[in-house]
């Protein structure tokens, strides 16, 4: 003779209302699973974006951006209409590059802009990245020359700020 189901107690039985779910009736309804796994995800989000913003306010204190000092000397920018300094930039503040690099400039002889740049002597990665960058945008009258020397001087003033 068959038995109902439902009827013993350790067989599964749906539970009322709920088609996927069942459960022994002995034991009650099931757990609600917990969300541990999500908590310790949205922790070490906040923990990521925390560090995110902590770490470079920290990098400003220990080195201010009066600490450092770009300088070309005038002879280089005669006849340049558009000459901007390079920028020290915080990558090469933190690494501690400085000194001289000496790059060339090839002039496009149409229209008086920098067309390419080439590295004579490094003065560092980051700020031979900079120099670069910024020789690009220099402009001087068409025709004018086609190659021109360029020192720049990279120096940092002091290495770390006191903090009071």
């Amino acid at each position: 003779m068959q038995e109902a189901v439902g009827s013993n107690p350790t067989s599964p039985s749906f539970a009322a209302g709920k088609c996927r779910e069942f459960t022994r009736l002995e034991q009650g309804a099931r757990p609600i699973p917990s969300n541990r796994g999500y908590m310790k995800r949205q922790a070490l989000l906040w923990t990521v974006i925390l560090f995110s913003i902590v770490i470079p306010v920290l990098e400003c204190l220990a080195i201010g951006g009066g600490d450092t000092e770009v300088y070309i000397d005038a002879k280089y920018k005669t006849g340049f209409t558009v000459a901007p300094n390079p920028e020290y930039t915080q990558a090469a503040q933190r690494q501690g590059e400085h000194g001289q690099g000496i790059y060339r400039l090839t002039i496009d002889p149409k229209d008086g802009s920098v067309a390419e740049v080439k590295i004579l002597i490094h003065a560092g990665r980051n700020l031979d990245a900079s120099a670069v960058f910024t020789f690009l945008k220099w402009k001087t009258k068409p025709g004018t020359w086609r190659q021109q020397d360029v020192s720049v001087d990279f120096h940092m003033t002091r290495f770390l700020r006191q903090t009071r």
